[in-house]
């Protein structure tokens, strides 16, 4: 269930920097 969403961001933040998305991805495992 965890990486469901993890694959969903990766696809939608793929621009993103590599930073910025491990931000984003810790963001959404804090939430």
């Amino acid at each position: 269930m965890g990486f469901y969403p993890i694959l969903a961001l990766r696809g939608k933040c793929v621009r993103f920097d590599r930073s910025n998305y491990k931000i984003k991805i810790w963001l959404q495992y804090v939430h």
